[in-house]
């Protein structure tokens, strides 16, 4: 009794002395804080807090992980997001205010999952389906398993897996189906030593060395148990040296050998006092009663017993709490459902519309390609005709003005042979003019000057208008550009452009050869045409 007692003022003594000195530390811890500039430091200092003051100020140690999970809020940052989310849920689990872990885990997986984070999802499967085992709602717990399962399998994790076995293995054992109990219990143990996870190897023999002989009496039981004794030094883990010891000596108490069982009781009972594990505190506390009461030594059993009844007044409180929080938990669950369900809906009908807005905008810009398809083929279509249409016009027109072209060189052949041929009737006249009477050379004197002007005047006029239907603005461009060209400076730029040489010139003029060579050099000077690599008759082309 007086062991009880003073363990209890102990506690309440170091409850005071590190709120105290937690007042003091707030400035040193602020001050360090903010000297961390890098938010994955900030928050890893934060956890690394609420870590350390997980066992002797868990207040403390949930307002840290709280402090860590505003801080990557902020920052964005989504890995420290989820790793401070989860060390929140963890030490709510940890003080069995599974509400508020139920609400920081569904924030969890809702994040993590809209991130693809499948192992993170995993991981809150499992402590959803942890919380719901607690309260020993076994189909909701089950239900999280299995989804956690899902995701582990997926992934391929193997030690994941195997944890998920074992806690099906416990919802199995709890419900009496031994037979599926001892299934998952193998299950897991052949994965977790598949990965050489020692803490698992250890609880799993546990779990199937107590389903042998609660269940089935099984002497095998035994064997299982050395085989979890002999793994917890490679464990180094308290919770699971208290958990196996705690069982195997139950297990001796249960055969008879009072020896065995209080040797392993009494390290269990250590244990769990040192590291504050309340529950295995009471249970033990009531086999080392029984203990003590079969060898008569009724002192230490009532001690035993006392400590028990003080472990089951203050965790039948914590049980009532726990089932208060747990029909809490029961209205939060389907609140939450009603809004996931709402929000799915909404998501439905979200979806709905971006889809028959999808669907309107493509048909909208389907037609309006349509549309525009017929226009730009009616279009290249018109072009297309029209294009023909200037070919074929085009071609009319240059085979005009290829039939003119023949035509005015047709009648300046003509006119050039009929002024051949006044010119042989001139020169013949002129020959018999002295053989006539004096009072007639006069008269044929007049006609040989008739001739000449009348043939002069009607050539230059046929070919001005043959020309003008060809080139009908050869004159207008040539005064434009050069307007101190004379009437026979055009007239023999005409000649020029016909493509007609000198000679053919000089006889359709009745003039000289050599007066229109010298007529052309005056107009090469006009047109300033210094270069005789330029062809006059070229340069007048352009025109």
């Amino acid at each position: 009794m007086k062991r009880i007692a003073l363990l209890l003022l102990q506690v309440f003594v170091a409850a005071n002395v590190f709120a105290a000195d937690i007042g003091n530390a707030n400035d040193t811890i602020a001050n360090k804080l903010a000297k961390f500039v890098d938010v994955d430091e900030r928050v890893d200092f934060l956890l690394s807090l609420s870590n350390q003051y997980a066992k002797s100020n868990e207040g403390t140690s949930v307002e840290f992980a709280k402090m860590a999970v505003e801080i990557a809020q902020k920052s964005a940052s989504a890995s420290n997001y989820s790793k401070a989310l989860a060390a929140l849920a963890y030490r709510y689990y940890s003080l069995n205010n599974f509400k508020d872990a139920i609400v920081v885990l569904l924030t969890k997986v809702h994040f993590d999952d809209s991130l693809n984070y499948k192992r993170d999802v995993a991981w809150s499967y499992n402590y959803l389906g942890n919380i719901y085992y607690s309260v020993q709602d076994y189909d909701k717990a089950d239900g999280y398993y299995q989804q956690s399962a899902s995701v582990y399998q997926d992934l391929d994790d193997q030690q994941g897996l195997g944890n998920i076995y074992t806690n099906l293995g416990n919802i199995a054992e709890s419900r009496g189906d031994v037979a599926n109990a001892r299934f998952y219990y193998d299950k897991g143990l052949s994965l977790h030593k598949s990965v050489g996870d020692y803490v698992d190897i250890a609880v799993s023999h546990n779990n199937i060395a107590n389903l042998l002989y609660k269940h089935l009496k099984d002497s095998l039981a035994l064997d299982h148990f050395r085989e979890a004794i002999n793994t917890l030094p490679m464990a180094n883990d308290n919770w699971a040296t208290a958990l196996v010891y705690n069982n195997f000596g139950d297990y001796w108490l249960w055969v008879g050998n009072l020896d065995s069982a209080s040797i392993y009781l009494i390290r269990a009972y250590s244990i769990s006092i040192k590291n504050k594990f309340w529950f295995y505190s009471k249970d033990v506390a009531k086999s080392l009663a029984e203990v003590y009461a079969r060898r008569g030594s009724y002192k230490e059993a009532f001690e035993y017993k006392t400590a028990y009844n003080c472990y089951l007044d203050s965790l039948g409180e914590s049980s009532n709490a726990s089932k208060m929080k747990y029909l809490e938990l029961q209205h939060l669950h389907e609140k939450l459902a009603a809004e996931k369900k709402l929000e799915s809906l909404n998501l439905e009908r979200t979806a709905r519309r971006r889809l028959w807005l999808l669907i309107v905008t493509m048909a909208v810009a389907i037609i309006s390609s349509v549309i525009y398809g017929i226009i730009f083929v009616s279009k290249q279509k018109q072009e297309r005709l029209r294009m023909e249409k200037f070919e074929v016009e085009s071609k009319m027109l240059q085979e005009q003005l290829e039939s003119k072209k023949r035509e005015i060189v047709v009648t300046t052949m003509n006119l050039l042979e009929r002024n051949e041929l006044v010119k042989q009737v001139i020169d013949k006249l002129r020959l018999i003019l002295p053989n006539l009477k004096k009072n007639n050379q006069p008269v044929i004197e007049g006609v040989i000057q008739e001739l000449r002007a009348k043939s002069h005047e009607n050539v230059i006029k046929e070919f001005e208008v043959r020309f003008a239907q060809i080139y009908p603005e050869f004159y207008q461009k040539l005064n434009a550009a050069y307007p101190v060209l004379t009437p026979n400076d055009l007239r023999l730029c005409a000649f020029i452009r016909m493509g007609m040489n000198c000679k053919d010139i000089a006889a359709l003029t009745h003039q000289p050869v050599n007066s229109t060579e010298v007529a052309r050099k005056r107009l090469r000077k006009k047109f300033g045409i210094d270069s005789t690599s330029v062809e006059l008759a070229s340069f007048i082309a352009q025109f």
